[in-house]
């Protein structure tokens, strides 16, 4: 699998991060326990935690 670090654009325009250690991926806070599995329209990747848009001001 390749995975592109750093800062990453949402669908709602949000910034998240992305970021590898070893084999680990997290999303923010979040840690890919499963990745990449393939579905009828794409891929899903399993994560540890619901993620949260940022509440806007």
């Amino acid at each position: 699998m390749t995975v592109v670090l750093g800062t990453l654009k949402t669908m709602n325009g949000a910034k998240i991060d992305l970021s590898k250690a070893g084999d680990m991926v997290t999303i923010e806070k979040a840690v890919v326990t499963r990745a990449t599995l393939t579905t009828t329209n794409g891929a899903v990747h399993i994560i540890d935690c619901v993620l949260m848009p940022p509440i806007k001001k």
